[in-house]
């Protein structure tokens, strides 16, 4: 592969990397939907610094999500010659600030903030426009996010969308996303004529989902892979293995009781709900959490607080998976997804004497955190929020061995299953040299079996909720 003689790599980029640089270069709007841990960051901020070599860009506006936004001005430093700035702090003022600066070459702001401050973005008129994490950000069209992502990439020459799952669980969002890319050239200024060509309404139970037309399929595709390039970890990379594998987790007769009469109590509540509206089944949802917090080993009483239970059958399980890995000197990831049953790990890590380092998202400095495990040699144990560490960092050990093996355990899941792909990417990923054990504790015949087979199947929660009711999708079929 050649490239332009004049622009010279600070960091030499991998073969790979360089043929998304090339097809960027060649065309001005681009999507590059590279796997987990492939780059797209560096061959972004390549594609921008040639942009400001040869088409006379001034300024380069980076979106991303609030947790990487430091990543990025890392990453642009470790990249290129240019400065940035970070336009994000808790005073409005000192946002505003920030953005009338006229001296950077890039601008990072994160996704949420884009609409609030949307003059003082406009004025800088960016002519180059990097949306990183589209897919999980620019999902819909009629947001306030991706209708100031419009208004500032219509005003810019050159953009780049990145990310890894394009399409996901909801084709709808490529709307939004091209809209944002392109200006509509590839499917159109207007969703409502967009969904009407390509998608067939289904109707499930009450509720109507889209599914592509099968004629359509073709016509589809090309229109995305015209403008953007995908690669996978297993076409670019010789990473380690990958095992998955469930450690099972039987109720004991006291547990098992307090499990149903919550249980019994959820349905009562949600029986009336037919899963006739958005708003009904995040309603639905929210509920349900509360037999995924018994799992994890509390409840909350009368007044709202968390009581931890004195059975936590899914804790002693992690104990036991622990004391074989550290025993091994080898190290783990836990994830969480709430904040109490990341306490309640914390508290018997400390009563074991073992050290351990957390992420959530009650930290503002997450690269502290996940570097400082990364480097560290006498810490092998860390301890996350799933929901707020699942993007934009990187947990296999700088010093990882072929002949070890690096662990991630799902203490408890989300209902989002990009949220998880995402999470299981942080450690198979360029660097890595240990085999990569991913483990689910699961407690037979609850809430966590029906979420881990509703991922496992690549389905969405919510979905499946809306089909079958939240009863239905409770008792639904266990495990073979």
């Amino acid at each position: 592969m050649k490239y332009p003689r004049e622009f010279n790599f600070i960091l030499k980029p991998y073969d790979f990397q360089l043929e998304a640089f090339i097809f960027c270069i060649d065309r001005p709007n681009t999507g590059i939907l590279y796997d987990m841990g492939l780059g797209k960051t560096k061959i972004a901020i390549d594609v921008a610094r040639y942009r400001i070599q040869n088409d006379n860009v001034k300024r380069i506006l980076v979106v991303c999500p609030t947790s990487v936004m430091l990543n990025w001005k890392r990453e642009i430093e470790r990249n290129s010659n240019h400065s940035s700035i970070v336009a994000h702090h808790s005073m409005r003022d000192e946002r505003i600030a920030r953005l009338r600066r006229r001296d950077f070459t890039f601008y990072i702001i994160n996704y949420e903030a884009l609409h609030r401050y949307l003059e003082e973005l406009l004025e800088l008129k960016f002519e180059m426009l990097i949306f990183d994490e589209s897919s999980l950000f620019l999902r819909r069209g009629d947001t306030q996010r991706t209708r100031a992502s419009i208004a500032l990439a219509d005003q810019g020459q050159f953009k780049l969308i990145l990310t890894a799952t394009l399409i996901g669980n909801n084709p709808l969002s490529v709307w939004s996303q091209f809209r944002v890319l392109d200006g509509g050239k590839s499917f159109g200024n207007i969703f409502w004529i967009f969904r009407n060509y390509f998608f067939r309404r289904v109707g499930i139970g009450n509720w109507v989902k889209y599914k592509i037309k099968n004629d359509r399929v073709p016509v589809f595709q090309k229109r995305i892979f015209d403008t953007c390039i995908r690669k996978t970890k297993e076409e670019c990379l010789d990473l380690p293995k990958q095992i998955f594998s469930i450690r099972d987790i039987n109720m004991d007769e006291d547990f098992e009781k307090i499990y149903r009469e919550v249980e019994k109590h959820v349905l009562a509540e949600v029986e009336t709900m037919d899963g006739t509206s958005i708003l009904e089944v995040n309603n639905i949802l929210t509920k349900l959490l509360r037999l995924q917090q018994i799992t994890g080993g509390f409840v909350k009483d009368i007044n709202g607080n968390e009581v931890s239970l004195k059975l936590q059958p899914k804790l002693d399980m992690l104990l036991e998976e622990l004391f074989t890995i550290i025993s091994s000197d080898e190290s783990a990831i836990i994830w969480c997804r709430f904040l109490k049953s990341m306490d309640i790990i914390t508290n018997a890590l400390g009563a074991s004497k073992i050290k351990y380092i957390t992420m959530s998202g009650r930290d503002k400095d997450k690269y502290s955190k996940w570097k400082s495990f990364q480097k560290s040699k006498k810490c092998n144990i860390f301890v996350g929020q799933v929901a707020s560490g699942s993007v934009g960092i990187e947990l296999f050990k700088e010093d990882s061995l072929d002949t070890k093996s690096q662990h991630m355990i799902f203490y408890e899941n989300v209902f989002q299953l990009d949220i998880r792909t995402q999470a299981t990417g942080r450690i198979h990923r360029i660097g890595q040299q240990s085999t990569c054990r991913y483990v689910d504790l699961i407690i037979n015949d609850t809430i966590d079996e029906k979420i881990y087979l509703t991922l496992k199947e690549n389905q969405e929660v919510a979905d499946l909720i809306m089909r079958e009711g939240a009863r239905g999708f409770l008792k639904s079929k266990r495990r073979e």
